[in-house]
This record gives structure tokens, sequence and C-alpha cells, in this order.
């Protein structure tokens, strides 16, 4: 039998802070990992909040990371485009 693991919002940090460097390792669209990134978060505010504050520890520490600086923006512009879209569930 499988083990599968429950989604919750420790998983989705750190799935969404691993897919905003993912998006910039790739050269991705800012549109369309903002998009994903929304979708890996099951659009649950703490998830990206979490991944965003992680990426800023990293940018503060390293400022001159320009691939860290791209996730970070990328993480914000996810919480911003949520914020504006409204789009936010509660965590079960």
């Amino acid at each position: 039998m499988a083990v599968v693991e429950q989604w919750n919002a420790d998983v989705g940090w750190r799935l969404t802070f691993q897919h905003a460097f993912d998006v910039v390792f790739c050269q991705g669209e800012e549109r369309e990992g903002v998009a994903e990134l929304l979708a890996l978060s099951r659009h649950c505010r703490d998830a990206l909040d979490e991944a965003r504050a992680t990426c800023a520890a990293i940018v503060a520490e390293w400022p001159h990371d320009a691939d860290a600086r791209q996730a970070l923006h990328i993480l914000e512009a996810a919480v911003s485009r949520g914020d504006e879209s409204g789009c936010w569930r509660p965590f079960p």
C-alpha cells in the first residue's frame, strides 16, 4: 500500500518555493509561473506567504543572487494576484 502525503500548508510552501525557482531556472514566463504558484498553493495564502518569507531571507543573506531575487519577485506577484482576485481559500 502506497503512502500518500496529505497536502498541508507545510507541503504547500515547499512546493511553491521550489516551483518559483523552477520557473526562474527554466526561464519560464512570469504570468504562467504566477498562475502555477496559485494552483500549487491550492489558493492558500499561508503557503505562499511562508515561501515568500523563506525566499526573502535568502535574498537578505545573499542580495546579489539574481535567481533568488527573481524567485522572490514571482512569489510576490502570486500573492499580489491572489489578493487582487480574492481567490484565497481558508485552509481546511
